[in-house]
């Protein structure tokens, strides 16, 4: 393969007041001439335009400090030279002072070299001033300039050099790194980056950046100021490809009508997807959204929903065929049904490969959800290459029906939807991700009420065991209020772990459910918060309290609470909520799914650490049977309780209409 060729901009544009004053900005080009230089270590043919005063690749560390050991300065500049010898002959640098300068020098080079990938790192004027003649006398207290804005040069990049791997930067000041975030990716989009790096200046010193390299998928890769030029390579090596499939588009309405059965469904399909929480927008408040699905047709081909597609409403214009791929020649064929027509997603190539060996796929998901599995890509190639292809179609078939796909989400197979509805439910969070437990669900934890009933009807004295504790947080609050004997039971020993770091202080722990309860002791009290729902129908709600029951002393008590449930009653989905908790600010998508009285729980969340330096996504899937206050009641009393009492939200008296309800059972 030819090396590869790259147009690398820095430092900053001046715009002429007078033939002695002009106005610019303060960027020095040190981070455009230490990439240039990784380029160049990495056997890259490097385009370097430059701004006036702008470092140069390997200038910097030739000069002399006088301060030092003159031999070891001597000795290292030769080194320091014998390196930029060995590299010179691939560099091309390209002098510009002026936002003139820059453009045709930017245009000259993408239209005539054979440019792989352009990183546009100057700091380029966005106004300039008419210049006056002369030298404006400097006798005048004041003196107004007018500024005429400049073009964005990131825009016409594509236009000038349609193919060209693009890297742009955003910098912004002082705000938080989700408003970072945001921001540069719609500024990605806007302008066809490939890749684009997000910096935001900390306490106004630009030292302190936090930055996050962002994929178009909105892949996000924090990096720190140190570590940007090799991580940004790395990433531009992965993802920069020749082997692109390209896509012949067709209209043809006629499918409309030819699959009419199998499109309702697939819509059906979709809208259940969505319902899981399994869709992200691209940004705010947008009605474009991540993923796909895709389902084969019984004629041969398969409708895929298309990029950029709104996949709550799921329009029919939003849904493509495509009846035949050239895998060879790298072309797919796609029908569409209004024109200008809309391209289908980017994985669709991926999809494609997946039907053709995988015959008992007739469904495929991919969403951009993190679930923290073992079977994981190793490499983040640029989806609608045969590179993700090949990287992807290695992680399924063989019994794998579900891979994580490194910084892009997860893609999941099977006959029907439901058999990959289920592979997502395993309670990730919970299982995968324990030691963010409590940042995802500290909402719920700050409700006080439950706390107030054990503590209202238990006394600190008492044998109390903590079921489904998970972190141990309401046992935390009670050691906190002098309580002294409690014991803590899950099935997760993950979370176990989490919950001895936050109790600090020995703790008796048992690894067990509430279906499977068998421990070698009885208590005073069994406490549970928000969690007996997981025994999920009428039989297993009276088993599990038989356990419990089992596991009382006499006159002992079980106390819980739980979603109170009312028939024809509306889960609805809260809008996004934001908050700070332990360093970090917490972005949670919350949606419910309703089916009978099976209630589905989804989080999507983003947890961004306050400096950039940690960004993780974290999906939570969680099925709960509900039940009415009579059915608690009696299933109590099938379990043995002689004695209970419900109360409802407020811990004031129960009324049927109670959104919670909370129960106090004696043995």
């Amino acid at each position: 393969m030819s090396k590869l060729e790259v147009l690398i901009t820095s430092g900053g544009t001046i715009s002429k007041i007078d033939d002695v004053r002009h106005i610019g900005n303060f960027s020095k080009g040190t981070t455009g001439a230490l990439i240039a230089e990784e380029f160049l270590r990495n056997n890259a043919v490097v385009h370097y335009v430059y701004g006036s005063g702008a470092k140069r690749p390997f200038r910097k560390d030739l000069e002399l400090n006088l301060e030092k050991s003159f031999d070891k300065e001597i000795e290292r500049i030769k080194e320091v030279k014998e390196e930029f010898d060995n590299y010179k002959s691939n560099l091309h640098e390209y002098s510009i002072e002026t936002f003139d300068d820059y453009y045709g020098t930017v245009k000259d080079i993408l239209t005539k070299k054979p440019i792989d990938v352009a990183v546009l790192a100057a700091a380029v004027s966005d106004y300039g001033a008419k210049q006056a003649e002369g030298k404006i006398s400097s006798d005048m207290d004041t003196m107004q300039l007018e500024l005429y804005k400049n073009p964005k040069i990131i825009s016409l990049v594509k236009e000038w050099k349609p193919d060209v791997f693009q890297v742009g930067f955003k910098l912004l000041s002082g705000v938080k790194i989700e408003e970072l975030i945001d921001i540069a990716y719609q500024h990605g989009i806007k302008n066809h980056s490939n890749l684009t790096v997000a910096n935001t200046v900390v306490e106004g010193n630009f030292n302190k950046r936090a930055i996050v390299l962002i994929t178009p998928e909105k892949g996000l890769i924090p990096v720190s100021a140190s570590d940007l030029a090799s991580k940004l390579v790395d990433v531009v090596a992965q993802r920069f490809s020749r082997q692109h499939y390209k896509t012949q588009l067709s209209v043809d309405s006629g499918y409309l009508k030819k699959f009419e059965g199998q499109i309702s469904q697939f819509r059906k399909n979709v809208q259940k997807l969505w319902n899981l929480n399994l869709f992200e927008p691209y940004f705010n408040n947008s009605d474009m959204h991540f993923g796909f699905l895709a389902q084969r047709l019984s004629e041969g081909g398969f409708l895929i929903t298309s990029r950029g597609s709104n996949k709550k409403e799921m329009p029919l214009e939003d849904i493509v065929y495509v009846p035949k791929v050239d895998f060879a020649n790298r072309e797919l064929y796609v029908k569409y049904v209004n024109s200008p027509g809309k391209k289908a997603s980017l994985n669709a190539n991926t999809a494609a490969r997946i039907f053709e060996e995988l015959p008992e796929t007739n469904l495929i998901v991919h969403s951009h959800i993190s679930l923290g599995i073992e079977n994981k890509t190793k490499t983040d190639y640029s989806p609608g290459t045969k590179e993700d292809e090949e990287e992807v179609i290695k992680y399924l078939g063989n019994g794998k029906k579900i891979a994580e796909l490194a910084n892009h989400g997860i893609i999941a197979l099977g006959s029907e939807l439901d058999e990959i509805v289920n592979l997502l439910d395993i309670e990730p969070a919970y299982r995968n991700f324990p030691e963010f437990y409590d940042l995802i669900y500290k909402r719920f934890q700050d409700s006080p009420e439950f706390l107030e009933l054990v503590t209202k009807v238990t006394d600190s004295n008492e044998n109390i065991l903590e079921m489904a504790a998970g972190t141990g947080d309401v046992s935390k609050q009670l050691f906190d209020k002098g309580y002294k004997n409690i014991s803590i039971a899950d099935k997760n020993s993950g979370m176990l772990t989490e919950a001895h770091k936050k109790l600090q202080r020995y703790v008796k722990t048992y690894i067990t459910s509430f279906e499977d309860m068998n421990i070698e002791r009885k208590f005073d009290s069994i406490i549970i918060r928000q969690a007996i729902n997981y025994l999920m129908d009428y039989e297993g709600l009276v088993n599990g309290f038989k356990n419990i029951y089992e596991h009382l002393n006499a006159g002992g008590k079980l106390i819980f609470n739980a979603p109170n449930y009312v028939q024809n009653k509306e889960y609805d989905d809260r809008p996004l909520q934001k908050y700070e908790f332990d360093g970090y600010d917490v972005q949670v998508k919350e949606m419910n799914l309703l089916e009978g009285k099976i209630l589905t729980h989804t989080q999507n969340c983003i947890l961004i650490k306050k400096d950039g330096s940690e960004i993780k996504k974290v999906y939570d899937l969680n099925r709960f049977g509900l039940f009415t206050q009579q059915e608690f009641e009696s299933a109590l009393k099938e379990a043995g309780f002689r004695d209970t009492e419900f109360l409802g939200k407020g811990l004031i008296e129960y009324k049927p209409e109670s959104k919670t309800l909370y129960c106090v059972a004696k043995k």
